[in-house]
């Protein structure tokens, strides 16, 4: 019996089904259309067209005058229709229709496509089509479509299209899919003379070959199909592999020198080849010198001496590993916070004199390296402390070797520079010796003009009482700086994002997007125009077309349609919002209530939490999929809350994670919940659910462990259950270092005994995100306490919630203590 045979032909079965089932639901599944815009441009900028999804094989094509604010149709589904029943003989108006490769050609008016392996045009102001014939070059391009690279494989996915070989040759062809690993699938068979379709995704290769062995290329998906005609046989091309070694050069900016790195040490070599020096001597492999930059005129150079720590090991093992009847164990490097870290230290080469010269600049203790040239005599080196209190910019000057503070920041709590911010602290400009500085110390995050020929200078761009979260564009001509940023509308929700363009100095902020929701824009390749495309969970995409400069409507271009969605009783999540703490700061969050929710009944109330400070964690703009499907099915309601201690409120609110992640925003949760109640009767608060994985994990058990009085069951999963156990990048950045005493008040480990409500732990024993170890001592210390606890182990599996198991496992444990 040939397994292989058989293995193959289960593979096509199976392949088969699926494509069969993905191509029925998505003819079935209700589905938001126009939740997007991809426009193709003109060259001059002024007009665009794109496609419009209207429904199962409909659509629409429309072209857009952004110059005239105009916007009209050219064709949709129905008109194409009809106008093939007129040209094609036996054309059922009725059936299916799929249509490939859409192009507009601007000057012309014409819409070009393929249908059942024919192209089209169709004129749009004489309301004509014809079918169109390749050109010859066409023709010569699609006959010789063959790649010349024998080894590519399928890249991304792009548009849906189809793929056609035509068989000139004698002999049976076969056609196979190269997967994105390389690997080939044999799909089917042409007989000689015979021609044969298949459906494919733009990018996507397949291989041709015959029922001998012999190879006839490999070809590409394209959006605008035509005939491929395999005539001849072709010799498979090797991949050549390397003979050399490959080596590292660091070229100097004026081509004469390259750095070469050998055992520790840095030698400089001309470009020819006929001159080497040791620039050092006392670097070896365990102590190395690293590279960091050549200066601009190429005199000089900036290298660190490394001195590495290796990390000490954490642990997992796999009890179901696949082959053997033996656990396997597993190691890999991780820094806890405290541990000791690799240091740099900076030098200075003059590649004329052959000096080499120590630097006073601070050794960098905390991340790696990095140096930006303000001139060819100058650079600059940006410091942040270790436990994030305090961020520098030194500035040094190669030919005297002093050094100078350009900008010196300092604060209590921690300065956000890892794990999240979107906009880096220090962003240069090219044409002229300034930056563009990130800092929350009004309170807000703000952008700031630094002058680096003026220590200590710092002029506010932006500021006031709302967050900058972005720089979409800076443009140093105009000295104007195009930025997103959330909590300028007292109106509406203050995570939503909109966009604006201000001047260098502060002056003339300008407002470009419009719309109650969260914003996203892209330009016109010149930048003139703006799609601004905005929705909230309750609203599906709008989209506008703007004047970038001002923010002026030019037109609506469309609203997204979830007709298909209300009919089949899809609901959108509900947004809510009540005063934390404080009594003053609005907390935000959105409600989940079940299909069938009747006020006049009682239902248990699940919080899905992830209180980590890198951002937000509710969400803000629409999707068509349904949130909490499995959980409201079975009865619950669910809601999703941003409580003190995350990211992208003001600096203060940010704050109460500082030394206090065991908070997770949980006084501002359970006042939340309780004024949704009392809008929403059949919210029940006295059976309150939570849940969450990694940080979320933490905060579920602290839920428990802290507030045990309001939140009766939890499911924790791979949860960091004591921050001096996880990463120590994460957790000195909240945390604070060194490693002190409040590690210990915010550790689930500590104050198991304090445990009140029912507990579900999960954990996979592979996770190398947050070590096992984490729930395998909580689990200890519960025992150690006399707790009464679930536990779960997920064998062979790595930083997960368990899964589609870990998910049944979860809601049937919140049935047994909710009963919904």
């Amino acid at each position: 019996m040939n397994y292989r045979v058989i293995s193959r032909m289960v593979f096509l079965v199976l392949l088969s089904f699926a494509v069969q089932t993905a191509d029925a639901f998505q003819k079935t599944a209700p589905r938001c259309y126009k939740m997007e815009i991809q426009p193709e441009w003109s060259e001059d900028g002024t007009q665009f067209w794109y496609q419009n999804h209207l429904g199962v094989d409909s659509w629409e094509i429309i072209f857009v005058d952004a110059k005239r604010g105009l916007r009209k149709s050219l064709v949709n589904t129905s008109e194409m229709k009809s106008h093939l029943q007129r040209i094609q003989m036996g054309f059922d108006e009725a059936q299916s229709c799929k249509f490939y490769g859409f192009s507009y050609d601007f000057d012309q008016q014409v819409c070009s496509f393929t249908f059942q392996q024919q192209s089209y045009v169709f004129d749009v102001e004489m309301n004509e089509l014809k079918v169109s014939e390749p050109s010859d070059t066409e023709r010569a391009k699609n006959d010789s479509g063959r790649l010349d690279d024998d080894n590519a494989r399928s890249e991304n996915s792009g548009e849906h299209t189809e793929i056609t070989f035509v068989n000139r040759t004698k002999l049976l062809l076969t056609y196979s899919w190269i997967n994105s690993s390389g690997q080939s699938v044999a799909y089917g068979s042409i007989k000689p003379e015979a021609r044969n379709s298949q459906h494919t995704f733009s990018g996507h290769v397949w291989e041709i070959t015959d029922s001998e062995g012999g190879y006839y290329g490999r070809f590409r998906g394209h959006p605008s199909p035509l005939p491929i005609e395999i005539h001849e046989r072709v010799e498979r091309k090797q991949r050549q592999a390397s003979r050399t070694p490959r080596v590292s050069y660091q070229n100097s900016p004026d081509g004469k020198w390259q750095i070469q790195h050998d055992a520790g040490n840095l030698i400089l070599r001309s470009a020819q080849g006929n001159e080497t020096r040791s620039l050092t001597k006392d670097g070896h492999p365990e102590n190395p010198y690293q590279f960091s930059g050549w200066s601009p005129d190429s005199q000089s150079l900036i290298a660190t001496k490394v001195f590495p720590v290796e990390y000490e090991n954490v642990y997992t093992l796999e009890s179901a590993a696949r082959q053997g009847y033996r656990g396997k164990l597993h190691e890999h490097r991780y820094a806890l916070p405290g541990d000791e870290m690799t240091q740099y230290e900076w030098h200075l080469f003059n590649i004329e004199t052959e000096d080499q010269h120590r630097l006073d600049l601070p050794i960098i203790d905390f991340g790696r390296p990095v140096i930006h040239w303000t001139s060819d005599q100058t650079f600059v080196v940006p410091k942040t402390d270790r436990g994030h209190q305090r961020f520098r910019l030194i500035e040094c000057d190669t030919r005297t070797r002093k050094t100078r503070t350009i900008i010196d920041e300092k604060t209590d709590t921690f300065l956000w520079s890892a794990h999240g911010p979107s906009i880096p602290k220090t962003n240069f400009l090219k044409l002229s010796k300034e930056l563009i500085y990130v800092s929350e110390q009004s309170g807000w995050r703000h952008l700031y003009l630094v002058n680096l020929e003026e220590p200590g200078s710092m002029q506010p761009i932006t500021s006031g009482e709302w967050v900058v979260r972005k720089i979409e564009s800076v443009d140093e001509e105009t000295r104007q700086i195009i930025f997103a940023a959330s909590g300028r509308h007292p109106d509406q929700d203050p995570y939503f994002l909109h966009h604006y363009r201000v001047n260098f100095d502060g002056t003339d902020l300008i407002e470009l997007t419009e719309g109650n929701g969260s914003h996203s824009i892209e330009f016109s390749p010149d930048q003139r125009y703006l799609i601004d495309t905005y929705s909230r969970v309750d609203l599906p995409h709008v989209h506008n077309l703007r004047n970038a400069i001002n923010g002026e409507l030019i037109c609506p271009l469309e609203e997204a349609d979830n007709q298909e969605l209300i009919e089949a009783g899809w609901k959108t999540p509900t947004a809510f919002h009540t005063t934390g703490r404080d009594g003053q700061t609005e907390i935000w969050g959105v409600i989940c209530f079940p299909d069938n929710y009747d006020e006049s009944k009682s239902y248990p109330i699940l919080e899905d939490i992830y209180a980590g400070p890198h951002n937000y964690h509710v969400p803000k703009t629409f999707r068509q999929s349904r949130w909490y499907e499995q959980e409201t099915e079975a009865g619950f309601i669910v809601v999703k809350i941003d409580g003190m201690g995350t990211a992208h409120r003001s600096k203060a609110f940010h704050d109460v994670c500082w030394q206090n992640l065991k908070d997770a925003g949980l006084p501002d949760r359970k006042l939340w919940i309780q004024a949704a109640a009392n809008k929403y009767a059949g919210m029940d608060t006295s059976r309150v659910g939570i849940y969450g994985t990694s940080a979320g994990g933490q905060n579920a058990v602290s839920a428990l462990l802290f507030h045990g009085d309001f939140y009766i069951a939890a499911v924790a999963s791979c949860g960091c259950h004591d921050n001096r156990m996880d990463k120590a990048s994460w957790n000195e950045q909240w945390m604070g270092y060194p490693v002190g005493p409040k590690y210990a008040a915010s550790s689930n480990i500590d104050h198991a005994a304090k445990l009140e409500g029912n507990l579900l732990l999960m954990v996979g024993e592979l996770d190398n995100n947050v070590p096992p170890e984490s729930t395998y001592r909580l689990v200890d210390a519960l025992i150690k306490a006399d707790k009464e606890f679930d536990f779960l182990l997920l064998p062979g599996q790595g930083h997960t919630n368990g899964g589609s198991y870990g998910n049944r496992r979860r809601i049937q444990f919140f049935k047994e203590h909710l009963h919904p």
